[in-house]
Parts: structure tokens; C-alpha cells; sequence
């Protein structure tokens, strides 16, 4: 299992956003299987800063993925 990171928001309704890419350099917000996967928290917290120019209500969480399958 490796150790993977993505971006959420949460919704009004207790549900879950996740950050995917979108055309040239945007992204929008979707379900979890479509989300951008960061290697490291480092790496997901620096798109982060560069990204949201003021939006600030995102989260960055840690899930593992068996990339052997």
C-alpha cells in the first residue's frame, strides 16, 4: 500500500468535493474518483498556496492505495 494525498471540501450536506484537474491549468470541484492525487502533504499544501488566491475552506487528506494491483 502506498500513501497518497487529494484535496476536499466539505459540502452544506456533510458530503465530500474533491479537487480534479480541469482544462489547461483549472480545476473544478467533483467526486473522489476523479480527484488529483498528490505523492506527498508537502506537495498537495504547495498547490494549494498557489491555486487559491481566496478560497481557503479546503482540506488535505491522506488515504492508501495498493498501486500493485
Amino acid at each position: 500500500m502506498e500513501i497518497f494525498f487529494r484535496i476536499f471540501m466539505n459540502t452544506k450536506f456533510n458530503g465530500k468535493l474533491y479537487l480534479r484537474a480541469d482544462k489547461g491549468n483549472s480545476c473544478k470541484w467533483d467526486k473522489k474518483s476523479e480527484a488529483i492525487w498528490f505523492n506527498t502533504y508537502s506537495e498537495a499544501e504547495k498547490f494549494c498556496k498557489q491555486y487559491f488566491k481566496n478560497f481557503n475552506n479546503y482540506q488535505i487528506e491522506e488515504f492508501e492505495y495498493n498501486i500493485n494491483i
